[in-house]
Formats: C-alpha cells, sequence, structure tokens
C-alpha cells in the first residue's frame, strides 16, 4: 500500500526541490527543519522576553500526514497556479520566559501576543534562514480567544505557524465566565476554555503522547497515514480531525482484549482499525484508549489500561451525552482518554451521518479485503501471514 503515501511523481517534480524527491528523506526533513528554527527562535535578540520553548503541535511534526512534507520549490513561486501556491503551516507553540507584566484582561493578552509576534518575526526576517514571517490575525475569532499567529516561510521551504502559549489565560477565562456565565454555544462551535484546552493543554499533550507511540511502535505510522488517507479518499475529512483518527489507530495498538499482539506492518494496522470501525457500536459505546498511561506500562512489560475511575466516569459522561444529544449531530464519536475523560475534545463535528458512513466504508472494505487476499479476487501478491490475518478477521466476524 506504500504507493498510496506518495503524491504522483510529475506532482512532486513541479512542487518540490529536486534533491528532496530524489532523496526520500521521509519527515526527517522537515523535523530538521523544526528544530533549526526552534534554534533560531531561542537565539533572537533585543526581545523584551525571550523564547524559553519550542513546541511541536503538528500531525506533519509526529510523522502522520499522509504525505511527507518535503520542501516547496521557491523560485518562480509567484508564477505558480493558485491550486499549487498552498503551503500548509506546521503548528508550534511558543513559551516565553516569566514575567508578571502581562496584562489581566483577556483582549489585552491578545495585544501583547501580536506585539511580540510582530517582534519575533522581524528578528527571524533579519537572518537568513527564514523569508519571510507575516503576523497574521483571525477576524472570525472572539476578542477573548487566541487570535493572532505568525506565518513564517524558512529558506528551506516550509511553512510554520506559531503561536504564544500565556498559562494565565485559562485561569482568566474560568474567572469571566463565573461572573458573566457560560454562553451558549451552537452545533459546532468550540468555546472559548474547550479551545484554549485543544490548542494549548491537550493538543502538546497528545502530541507528545502520539510520538512515544510511534517511536516505539514503528507500524503505527504507515498505519495511521493510510487511514487517514482512506478517510480522505471518501470525502470525510472535514467530519474526522487528524487527532481523533490518530486515537482510533492507536485504539488498535494498546488494546489489552485484543487476542492479537500490536500491529507489525501498516497493511495490517490499516486492517485491525477496519475491523474496529466497522464493529464499534458507537451509538452505544465509547471507546477506551489508555494513550497517556502507555510509556508507564511499557516500561513495567504489561499492556495499558484505562483506570477503573476513569473508566466508569467515562461511561457515566457517556451516557449523560446521549441523553442530551440524543439526535448526535456531533459527538457521535466519544474516544475517552485519562486527559479526556468525557472523550469529547475532538469529536465536536463527528455526527452520526459521517460516522454511520464511515462504518458502513469500513465494513465494505473488509469484504473488499477478505475477497481479494484470503478468496483471491484481487490481482495482488500477498504474504501469508496476511492471509492468515484476514482469514482470522473473516472467522471472528459476527
Amino acid at each position: 500500500m506504500d504507493h498510496l503515501l506518495v503524491e504522483p511523481e510529475s506532482t512532486r517534480r513541479s512542487i518540490y526541490l529536486e534533491d528532496s524527491v530524489a532523496g526520500g528523506k521521509g519527515f526527517s526533513a522537515v523535523i530538521t527543519a523544526f528544530d533549526d528554527l526552534s534554534r533560531d527562535l531561542k537565539a533572537l535578540p533585543e526581545l523584551p522576553l525571550t523564547v524559553s520553548s519550542v513546541q511541536p503541535c503538528s500531525p506533519s511534526l509526529r510523522y502522520s500526514t499522509i504525505f511527507t512534507p518535503s520542501p516547496r520549490r521557491l523560485k518562480g513561486f509567484e508564477n505558480f497556479p493558485d491550486s499549487v501556491k498552498y503551503l500548509e503551516p506546521h503548528e508550534i507553540l511558543l513559551t516565553l520566559e516569566s514575567s508578571g507584566r502581562w496584562p489581566e484582561d483577556l483582549e489585552g493578552i491578545q495585544k501583547i501576543k501580536a506585539a511580540f509576534l510582530s517582534k519575533i518575526g522581524e528578528g527571524l526576517e533579519a537572518t537568513r534562514s527564514v523569508l519571510k514571517a507575516e503576523l497574521v490575525f483571525d477576524t472570525e475569532a472572539r476578542t477573548i480567544d487566541d487570535n493572532v499567529s505568525l506565518e513564517i516561510l524558512t529558506a528551506t521551504g516550509y511553512a510554520f505557524r506559531a503561536r504564544i502559549y500565556y498559562e494565565r489565560t485559562l485561569l482568566l477565562l474560568e474567572e469571566r465566565e463565573e461572573q458573566m456565565g457560560a454562553p451558549p454555544t451552537s452545533p459546532g462551535v468550540t468555546s472559548s476554555i474547550d479551545l484554549y484546552h485543544q490548542r494549548f493543554v491537550l493538543g502538546p499533550k497528545h502530541h507528545a503522547a502520539i510520538s512515544t507511540l510511534q517511536n516505539h511502535f514503528t507500524s503505527y505510522s504507515h498505519s495511521v497515514r493510510l487511514v487517514k488517507r482512506w478517510i480522505s479518499s471518501h470525502m470525510l475529512s472535514n467530519h474526522f480531525s487528524d487527532e481523533i483518527i490518530e486515537l482510533v489507530v492507536a485504539s488498535v495498538f494498546l488494546d489489552s482484549d485484543s487476542p492479537y499482539e500490536a500491529p507489525q506492518s501498516g497493511a495490517t494496522g490499516f486492517a485491525r482499525v477496519m475491523e474496529k470501525l466497522a464493529s464499534w457500536k458507537w451509538r452505544d459505546e465509547p471507546l477506551y484508549v489508555p494513550l497517556f498511561t502507555f510509556t508507564n506500562a511499557v516500561t513495567s512489560g504489561r499492556r495499558p489500561t484505562l483506570p477503573t475511575s476513569d473508566k466508569i466516569r467515562a461511561t457515566a459522561e457517556f451516557q449523560s451525552t446521549r441523553l442530551t444529544n440524543p439526535g448526535i449531530e456531533e459527538f457521535a464519536w466519544v474516544i475517552a482518554t485519562e486527559e479526556d475523560v468525557e472523550g469529547k475534545m475532538w469529536s465536536k463535528r463527528t455526527g452520526k451521518v459521517a460516522a454511520a458512513r464511515a462504518r458502513g466504508l469500513a465494513k465494505a472494505t473488509l469484504e473488499t479485503l477478505e475477497r481479494g487476499v484470503v478468496q483471491g479476487g484481487l490481482v495482488v501478491e500477498v504474504s501469508s501471514r496476511y492471509r492468515s490475518l484476514f482469514s482470522t478477521l473473516a472467522d471472528s466476524r459476527p
């Protein structure tokens, strides 16, 4: 299935640098670009507050994008057609050294962030490693939310989007909600506190945990990229966030009840995920993924499990969610982890129609795999290990 994770050769040669097309460096090139930018950010002189840490928070920096991010060809970029001008920015979070001079109002914090990012952009453009650093405002964001970022184009052909993390923002958001009451939220709209948790709290933790998982299971990256390609090929990407797909794939690697060992190849991981999606009764039960206790479990030689107290709470929260939202217009997939016991942080835009469609497609995909591999209906070469896997899946299905 490797050919599904590579753009057509003609496309690669037209938009990427030639040495990246021929070299096949995989994800190492974008990781190197991130490391170089991190050093430049921390070394910037004449900043009111220095950059103390730079944290990756992007699928491309945890080996889980469908295609490997290659450096873009920038020569003659202005003459490219609009369809190929878009550069996917890799999200990073900046933490500044501590200071007691930040304002105490949420709107003022955003203005200070803009001033800092503008100064950082000027410093980066003064170096030869960055071609352009542009301040960008989200005009549709609420004034109290994080609404300003710095988009950076490096000389190596990569784009990054930097945001500033300020820890007291959460306390101020909670104080405002306590004083004024939680504002009503419509379907598909994330509250200010949940948005902060997604972007600055759970997002970085999720990134770190997935990075640890893929470093331990070398087939995880290949598996999650195949599943994302499958989701995208069926026009469902807008309904499933990167994080929720990564959690579903992680579930087959961390399933303590599975009779199998963790998948040893991307194709096996993909088949296990299809089996999971085809059999998961998402209307009636959440999915439990012990993602954040994984590291401790590995060192002790045990398979990780979600703590019993978290599992009981997750079940109760799931039942409450279904009672308050019987139409399941959002939160169709509820995936509980230790850091998100309610299991709703990443699935707000996933409704019952998309979830049902994914389940139906997974069943059809399994039937195609079984017919093609077990019965020999497709002209493919498959090792005996894969034949055995699909035979087992076929026998175990109800």
